[in-house]
C-alpha cells in the first residue's frame, strides 16, 4: 500500500485515495497481487497525483456467484475526486488493462468502478 500523496480534500480535509480488490480464493496469484497492487498504485498516482490504500478482500471457494454459478470475476472499487468523465474513462481502462494482463482474464471477468468521493458522502 501506498502512504503517499494526501493531495485532495472533502470538506476540508486531505483524504488519500482507497482502492478495494475483491477477488475468488485461488484465482491471482500472491505474485500477480503484488503486481497488481504496485501497477494501480502506479496508475493512481499517474492520473490523480495520489496516493492511494489498497485492500485485499478475498472470497472464499464457492462464496462468490454471478449467473448462478461459482464466479471468475473480481471487483475493484478506486474512490476519487470529482474529476471529469473523459479522465475517469482514462482511469479506468488503465486499470481493465493492467488487471487483464496480468492476469489473462477477459474484459468480462473485471469489474471496475471509480465514484467520486462526493458521490459515497451523499
Amino acid at each position: 500500500m501506498s502512504g503517499q500523496g494526501y493531495n485532495h480534500s472533502f470538506d476540508g480535509y486531505s483524504i488519500m485515495m482507497v482502492c478495494y480488490c475483491l477477488v475468488q480464493a485461488g484465482q491471482i496469484s500472491p505474485e500477480d497481487m503484488r503486481r497488481l497492487e504496485t501497477g494501480i498504485e502506479n496508475i493512481v498516482e499517474k492520473h490523480l497525483a495520489s496516493g492511494v490504500n489498497l485492500s485485499w478482500v478475498v472470497i472464499p471457494g464457492g462464496d462468490g456467484w454471478k449467473a448462478g454459478e461459482p464466479s471468475t470475476t473480481s471487483l475493484v472499487l478506486l474512490t476519487t475526486p470529482d474529476i471529469e468523465q473523459d479522465a475517469r474513462v482514462d482511469l479506468l481502462g488503465a486499470i481493465r488493462d493492467l488487471w487483464t494482463e496480468v492476469t489473462g482474464c477477459t474484459v468480462d471477468e473485471v469489474m471496475i468502478t471509480a465514484p467520486p468521493l462526493s458521490a459515497l458522502a451523499a
